[in-house]
């Protein structure tokens, strides 16, 4: 947020690192310095002086080593509670954290296969656009998110059993097989299965 470079790829590789608290190690005026620090660049560069200076900052990264991770994914839910009874005891998925913050709660589960993996946040309703939204891809038919299965099958057959309504049984496409169904919390989620 906030991270305006233009052409600098370096720069994004610097300020990526300065993102999560990292140094750079290396020559250069600025490296080790956090990014809000005032330094020989700030007549240039206003509140940002650390941009300048990211090129010498970035000697000896690759992309690789700061590329983006999906840690978070959201589904927008009425109901914290009855979303998390359903996403725990009926998809399988287990709760990882719970924190309230004012009259809502931070709750995400994880992938009982993955716990340190990606969190998926019940996020409550509370901004009415984000109800429209919600609704507009229910009617039209949209998944708002997709979760990965080893055999779509046979999970289409246990979420069956345990009464969750498909709107899509599942459904070869040529790249993948998937399905869809109705989480009880206003959403379509797609299941996919790859090849």
């Amino acid at each position: 947020p906030g991270m305006v470079v233009r052409g600098r790829p370096d720069a994004v590789r610097a300020t990526a690192r300065f993102a999560d608290g990292g140094r750079v190690s290396g020559a250069g005026r600025g490296h080790g310095a956090s990014p809000t620090a005032a330094g020989p660049d700030a007549s240039e560069n206003g509140a940002r002086p650390w941009l300048a200076s990211a090129s010498t900052l970035a000697a000896g990264l690759t992309w690789k080593e700061k590329s983006m991770k999906i840690k978070l994914n959201t589904v927008l839910v009425a109901d914290q509670e009855h979303a998390v009874n359903f996403y725990t005891r009926v998809l399988g998925f287990k709760r990882k954290a719970d924190l309230a913050v004012g009259d809502y709660r931070w709750l995400t589960v994880v992938s009982a296969e993955e716990p340190e993996g990606a969190e998926l946040l019940l996020e409550p309703i509370a901004f009415a656009p984000a109800a429209t939204y919600q609704r507009a891809l229910f009617d039209a038919g949209i998944a708002l998110t997709s979760f990965a299965v080893d055999d779509i099958h046979a999970e289409s057959v246990r979420l069956r059993e345990l009464g969750v309504v498909f709107r899509m049984p599942p459904t070869d496409t040529g790249t993948a097989v998937v399905a869809q169904f109705e989480d009880t919390c206003g959403n379509l989620i797609q299941l996919v299965q790859g090849r």
